[in-house]
């Protein structure tokens, strides 16, 4: 067995006292080690309420690839933008008249559509779906990962520094990061729950008794 992670370099930070350790090794044979690319340790993406760094590995391997779909976020959409466009592209209709054929009813039914197709691309924005989406990561997590991730590199820099001032932000910052992931995922299984139709109870009882994951 080789060792792939290089030699020296701290895989954890213990929560109490700051002390930096290197209790993780990375190790493959001899073929695995031909199909590295990289094995490195990222400090700054640190989990929320974790002690050990994680670690990078890439590989050069062939296996095909996942499949996606691209679709419409509707909860990130801007609905103030939605609505003036909405409103912008309805203006030069006037006021609504009284619909007497189906003729009217027609035409009255397609400016509507045309409007809201409108308002929808531009303010609508695109979102790429994958198997491993997970439904809990919305735009106001992913945006505050990048804050903890961003402090994270900074205070990994003072690391020589223990009692400075960076290392509480940063740990108060990851604590407000981990609380509103819980706070996420419990409003979107709620809202699962709440949506689920009758004929979904099965998948349902499947998700409960199903062993815990992210």
């Amino acid at each position: 067995m080789n060792m792939l992670l290089s030699k020296g370099e701290p895989t954890l930070r213990a929560s109490a006292s700051g002390r930096l350790t290197r209790p993780d090794n990375v190790f493959g044979t001899d073929s695995l080690r031909d199909s590295l690319v990289m094995c490195e340790v990222h400090p700054e993406l640190q989990p929320t309420f974790a002690d050990h760094f994680p670690i990078h590995v890439e590989l050069s391997l062939d296996l095909p690839l996942s499949r996606s779909m691209v679709l419409r976020a509707w909860r990130d959409t801007e609905w103030v933008r939605f609505a003036e466009e909405l409103e912008n592209h309805l203006a030069p209709v006037g006021d609504c008249t009284p619909i007497a054929t189906v003729a009217d009813f027609k035409r009255e039914l397609a400016t509507l559509m045309d409007a809201l197709d409108n308002a929808r691309e531009r303010a609508v924005p695109f979102s790429e779906v994958t198997a491993f989406t997970k439904r809990w990561y919305t735009k106001e997590v992913k945006e505050r990962r990048e804050e903890v991730t961003k402090l994270g590199r900074k205070a990994y820099d003072f690391r020589a520094y223990p009692n400075h001032h960076i290392h509480r932000e940063y740990r108060r910052l990851r604590n407000r990061y981990g609380a509103l992931i819980r706070r996420t995922k419990r409003r979107v299984w709620e809202t699962f729950i709440g949506d689920a139709a009758p004929e979904d109870i099965w998948g349902v009882s499947k998700y409960v008794r199903a062993d815990p994951s992210d």
